[in-house]
This record gives C-alpha cells, sequence and structure tokens, in this order.
C-alpha cells in the first residue's frame, strides 16, 4: 500500500491534471518516477523494486514527493 493514500487522490486526477501538479512541483527525474508509479497506484513495495531501493529508501522518497505535492495541491490525507 503506499503512503496514506496519496496514490489514491493522484489516480483520480485527469492527464492534464497531474500533467500541471508535475510541471508545478518541481520534481527531479526520480521523484517524476515516483510521482507517475503513485498515480498508477503502485505500492511501495513495487516502487522500491522499481527503483532497486529499500523500502526504507523508498519511504523517503515517497514522502519527499508528498510534501511538494501537498504545497501545490493540500494535505493528501483528506478528500477533495
Amino acid at each position: 500500500e503506499n503512503d496514506m493514500g496519496l496514490g489514491t487522490k493522484l489516480s483520480r486526477l485527469t492527464k492534464p491534471e497531474l500533467e500541471e501538479l508535475e510541471k508545478e512541483c518541481n520534481f527531479s527525474d526520480e521523484e517524476c518516477l515516483i510521482f507517475h508509479l503513485l498515480a498508477k497506484n503502485k505500492s511501495t513495495v513495487e516502487i522500491s523494486e522499481r527503483l532497486n531501493c529499500s523500502k526504507r529508501t523508498t519511504d523517503r522518497r515517497i514522502s519527499n514527493v508528498k510534501r511538494k505535492v501537498e504545497k501545490i495541491y493540500g494535505s493528501c490525507d483528506t478528500t477533495r
């Protein structure tokens, strides 16, 4: 399961909304990949395998993505 509903929330956005959010968040290449995997509702384990790194490292990277998204989109823990 991914980080606190972020993937679920992102998966509900339209492609143009995702593209705009991605642009506004100014992600690194790796963060961009994580953002898109979360938008496809991939689990932390699946993302970890894709990045070839530990779950702990992946959790930290997802948190970085979440922080950037929340600056633009608002809290990911509530429904919009």
